[in-house]
């Protein structure tokens, strides 16, 4: 029987594997692109531990969209190089040249603004999350984040998104996705003195606050400390 592909797909069944082999984050937001709610996705070889599309890991999740989604073409060979682009157009040597770029093909609503960020003041991050249904993992997942210099007005862009995947009827979204929801943080940059012996050091990290989510109740209220 010939492999079926699942973009015509009725139902989830049948597709357990691969699913699980893509990865839950990776492959929803794969049907995203499938969807047009998404232009594009990206698949880095860094996030499993190695260095390129070529690499066991990476190379069996890129064969697996492939088989589910003959229709989206798969491009590592664009200039600047971070992992392999999942998008319904294809793009070639040159094609990309700076983060603002990625962040422009991958739909980042604040991608033009990345590079300029202050990091010695107060920036923000936008995460665009779901919670999965029960049964299907871990309770919820991050989709993408970006950073920006101030939520406004990319909010919009963000939640707009968010009420795409909510409203969707792809058998793979209504199955796998509870509800998909923002969440906004705020970073500042602050610094603490690590002492080692007579000799000490100024240290430089970041407290992330989370400020709100449109999802209810409040998943998660914490501050905690992370480096960038």
């Amino acid at each position: 029987m010939p492999y079926q592909s699942a973009e015509d797909a009725m139902s989830i069944e049948g597709y357990e594997e691969d699913i699980e082999l893509i990865g839950i984050r990776e492959f929803i937001n794969v049907v995203l692109v499938h969807e047009d709610i998404r232009p594009a996705m990206l698949i880095q070889p860094i996030d499993y531990q190695e260095k390129t599309h070529d690499e066991p890991r990476t190379n069996a999740k890129l064969k697996a969209i492939e088989r589910l989604f003959p229709s989206l073409f798969i491009s590592t060979d664009y200039g600047y190089y971070q992992g392999a682009i999942i998008s319904k157009s294809e793009f070639g040597a040159g094609a990309i040249s700076s983060d603002s770029e990625m962040g422009r093909v991958l739909g980042y609503p604040c991608a033009a603004g990345f590079r300029s960020i202050n990091r010695n003041t107060t920036f923000y991050q936008i995460d665009t999350t779901v919670s999965l249904k029960e049964g299907v993992g871990a309770h919820q997942t991050q989709l993408f984040a970006n950073m920006c210099s101030c939520p406004d007005p990319h909010v919009h862009d963000f939640n707009n998104i968010a009420e795409q995947i909510n409203l969707s009827q792809n058998p793979f979204l209504t199955t796998l996705v509870q509800q998909a929801y923002l969440k906004v943080s705020e970073w500042r940059q602050q610094s603490r003195t690590i002492r080692k012996g007579r000799r000490s050091r100024r240290c430089r990290h970041y407290q992330s606050t989370v400020l709100w989510t449109t999802s209810r109740p409040l998943l998660d209220s914490s501050v905690f400390v992370g480096s960038l």
